[in-house]
């Protein structure tokens, strides 16, 4: 099956296959911007070579792209000030290793609460100190894919939340401790002679992805989903300052998690959308013809652009561009949209009352029980596998 990884090389693969172009290991150094027109041009890369754009996106974190890539005087709405202010997630410890035995009682996805769970949260996102105790995420992909490690033999990662670099703890100096700790407590608890098992080992903390992954602080999920830090005052996908800059990833809207892959899609429907000419470009580039092979890809480049680079490519759909999709009908009588994100909703009947939201009527589907066991969430610190 190839893990989350054959989902990453199918997606590239997706992207090279419409004339994409993806050039790896070439880091951002800055996101240019015009003085006279207030727009993007362009990135310039960390060995000095400009690649000019009619649009940027990045994927990279929110603070880090506003406060290391762009100038001061192109941001004024997204200012350091008011970016220092908002809450950033904690950051991981995070231990990828592979043993020569396999632990057949462990599931793919195991949760290991601690003793505490309201004073952990506490020492991780306010006090910002690195607990003696704490709460485990251990994940075993062979249980489900067992050409992911040699036979007879499981990988893993263990992942332990902490505190991010807003405070005082030295990792240079805490690493390696922090992560015995949690080999002797698995190895106690839940995996017998692990670490004499252990023939593979690297580990991750918040110093990589401050220096590695240009994440502030060391964050692990952007900014925080609090109340005021979601939905419509969640950083948006289109720059208030840079209007053909466009971003996407965990510290934009919708938010972490699987909802991140959510948000490139957005951007790739915001591109262009209010520019000269962009309902015929959307036409192309986005619709195709539906049963039918696709015919050569449409490339739609900067002026003077090579070939390849920059491109926004779809299959073409005829001589013309493909007629736009009709509105959405108008709510019935007595009736009420419910919509998520533009265009259309699903219309629902008027609550009566004042109880519960309303439930969908019908029975409910029979409880799928032949799944085979994935998840194991153990509540007891102190319960043993043998």
């Amino acid at each position: 099956m190839g893990g989350t990884g054959a989902l990453v090389k199918g997606l590239a693969s997706l992207f090279t296959d419409i004339g994409g172009e993806l050039r790896l290991g070439c880091e951002v150094s800055q996101i240019q911007v015009s003085d006279a027109t207030g727009r993007a041009t362009g990135v310039q890369l960390a060995d000095g070579e400009v690649l000019p754009a009619d649009a940027v996106v990045s994927n990279g974190d929110l603070a880090f792209t506003y406060m290391k890539l762009i100038a001061p005087r192109h941001r004024k709405f997204n200012t350091d000030k008011r970016l220092a202010r908002k809450k950033y997630s904690m950051s991981l410890f995070v231990s990828y290793f592979g043993t020569d035995r396999q632990y057949p009682d462990l599931a793919h996805h195991e949760i290991l609460m601690g003793p505490r769970y309201k004073g952990l949260l506490h020492d991780i996102f306010d006090r910002k100190v690195l607990s003696d105790d704490f709460s485990l995420y251990l994940h075993r992909p062979s249980a489900t894919d067992p050409s992911l490690a040699p036979p007879g033999c499981d990988c893993w990662y263990v992942l332990s939340p902490v505190p991010n670099l807003g405070g005082s703890t030295d990792w240079r100096a805490m690493a390696g401790p922090y992560r015995d700790r949690i080999f002797q407590y698995l190895e106690e608890r839940y995996m017998p002679g692990l670490r004499q098992h252990i023939v593979t080992e690297r580990h991750v903390d918040p110093l990589y992805f401050r220096d590695a992954l240009n994440s502030h602080l060391g964050n692990a999920f952007s900014v925080q989903p609090t109340l005021l830090q979601s939905a419509w005052m969640r950083p948006h996908n289109i720059s208030e300052d840079i209007p053909n800059l466009y971003l996407a990833g965990a510290g934009t809207h919708p938010g972490a998690g699987c909802r991140a892959s959510s948000s490139g899609k957005i951007v790739a429907d915001l591109i262009g959308r209010d520019e000269p000419g962009a309902a015929k470009r959307r036409a192309i580039v986005a619709v195709a013809a539906p049963n039918e092979p696709p015919a050569a890809p449409v490339r739609i480049c900067a002026d003077g652009a090579p070939p390849g680079r920059r491109t926004v490519a779809g299959p073409a759909v005829g001589p013309g561009p493909a007629p736009l999709p009709p509105p959405p009908p108008p709510p019935p009588p007595g009736g009420r949209f419910f919509s998520a994100g533009g265009g259309g909703g699903v219309p629902r009947p008027r609550r009566r009352g004042r109880g519960a939201a309303a439930r969908p009527v019908g029975r409910r589907p029979a409880r799928q029980t032949s799944q085979p066991r994935v998840l194991k969430i153990i509540l007891d610190p102190k319960r043993s596998l043998g």
